[in-house]
């Protein structure tokens, strides 16, 4: 899809979804011009990715090779880790957290806490907002 469209990302990611309907969430993951595939075994894997290169082929459209990752694990998705072990936040989110400066309003603490308050499923006791 050429740059500097406007609206470009959501009409693919329309796309995508009306090309992988019956796949999402089942096999695959898209969003915006990001395809996930996951399973559980390498030989699923190519099975499931052969799926959707049949299913990107018979709609008119390509993957491009030097986009493409294969096999990689833990992968880097809308800020988090994402690897068999579970979803984990980004170290670069988690040294913005810490790294974060004093507070001197009211607008300031709002900001830190809605920033801090999104991480908070990954603090492993007393979390009251889980």
């Amino acid at each position: 899809m050429p740059f500097g469209l406007a609206n470009a990302p959501s009409t693919f990611c329309r796309l995508m979804h009306t090309v992988l309907h019956d796949l999402s969430y089942t096999i695959c993951l898209c969003y915006l011009d990001d395809i996930i595939v996951y399973a559980e075994t390498p030989q699923e894997l190519i099975e499931r990715l052969d799926v959707i290169f049949t299913r990107l082929h018979a709609h008119g459209l390509k993957a491009k090779a030097s986009k493409c990752v294969l096999f990689k694990s833990p992968i880097d998705f809308l800020g988090h880790n994402v690897s068999a072990e579970g979803i984990e936040p980004q170290t670069e989110k988690l040294a913005a957290i810490r790294d974060w400066p004093t507070p001197h309003c009211l607008r300031d603490v709002r900001a830190f806490f809605g920033l801090a308050s999104y991480y908070c499923k990954f603090v492993k006791k007393n979390c009251r907002y889980r």
